[in-house]
Parts: structure tokens; C-alpha cells; sequence
């Protein structure tokens, strides 16, 4: 069995499905009537709530606000992307 990379994304991303899988239960809701809720396979919510590392963020989003959550974006900390420096400043 293959162990899982433990990246910030994969932390981050372990984190996400927990608390998709505590909201559900929380709602006393079976995985097949959150998918029936949001219109996507009850494959999709088991893949969700376990942590795979790519899925559809259509799908994703449909799931969230099935059970009542939204998606909040945040700007970065140290590992934040920078644009890269404009080259025809550096040429001149």
C-alpha cells in the first residue's frame, strides 16, 4: 500500500475532507443522499471525504453547499507565489 505524500497540500487537503465528512455526519446524512442533494456519484463523495488529491471543483463546490459549507480563499503565507521579475528590466 502506497503512503501518502505529507506535503502542506496533503495536510490541507486531509483537513478539507474531515471536515466534509464531520459536517455530513453532523446532518445525520448518508453519503448517497449527499450526493443525491448536490448531483454527483456517491463515488464522488466517498473519493471527497477521503482525501483524493484531484477532483472536480464544480463538484466540490455542488457537495459544499449540499451540506450547508462554501469554499474561502485566502492569500498565501511564506510559500506564497511571487510573479516573476519583468525581464526586459533586467535586459536593459
Amino acid at each position: 500500500m502506497a503512503t501518502r505524500d505529507r506535503t502542506a497540500a496533503g495536510a490541507h487537503g486531509d483537513a478539507f475532507a474531515t471536515a466534509v465528512r464531520l459536517r455530513r455526519r453532523q446532518l445525520q446524512l448518508r453519503q448517497d443522499e449527499v450526493a443525491d442533494l448536490a448531483g454527483v456519484s456517491e463515488r464522488f463523495v466517498y473519493a471527497l471525504e477521503n482525501g483524493k488529491q484531484s477532483v472536480q471543483l464544480d463538484k466540490v463546490i455542488a457537495v459544499l453547499s449540499a451540506l450547508g459549507l462554501h469554499l474561502e480563499l485566502h492569500r498565501g503565507g511564506a510559500t506564497e507565489i511571487r510573479p516573476k521579475p519583468d525581464l526586459g528590466a533586467v535586459i536593459s
